[in-house]
């Protein structure tokens, strides 16, 4: 069972890797956070067919070196945890793990893995935002 639980913790990691970035993006805060998940619970019970718990134990906030919030770790109660970006426009959900507690050490493979990547991902993000579009970028309405 633990590494059938692994295994959906890393697909999920995996879809998220997979996934592209928006061009535009606005900070999510703790309490956004935790509704998103507790809203994405009650969409889908049972994601990847995973028994993840609805009931939220507490939030953990993972800052970048300018101290800006770049993901957040749900805990759920008793046990497991999803891993949500601070900005709206990452992958809502990056990871979710059905037991345990999300360890963010470079030792770990998971912490890892989202600890270098999501920073990098959310940076990118916000830099993008940050630039305004070419000025003939616009859609012309005038069909004469």
């Amino acid at each position: 069972m633990g590494r059938l639980c692994r295994m959906r913790g890393w697909m999920a990691v995996i879809l998220f890797l997979a996934m592209g970035e928006g061009l535009s993006a606005a900070p999510v805060g703790p309490d956004r956070a935790v509704r998103m998940v507790q809203g994405w619970l009650k969409w889908d019970p049972k994601p990847m067919q995973a028994e993840l718990s609805g009931q939220i134990g507490g939030i953990q906030t993972f800052i970048d070196s300018a101290g800006e919030s770049v993901y957040y770790v749900v805990d759920l109660e008793p046990t497991g945890y999803v891993v949500v970006p601070a900005d709206d426009e990452a992958e809502p959900v990056v990871a979710f793990v059905e037991q345990g507690r999300f360890n963010p050490s470079p030792d770990n493979p998971m912490g890892a893995l989202i600890g270098r990547d999501l920073p990098n991902r959310i940076a990118i993000t916000r830099r993008i935002a940050e630039i305004p579009p070419p000025p003939d970028s616009e859609e012309r309405t005038d069909l004469r």
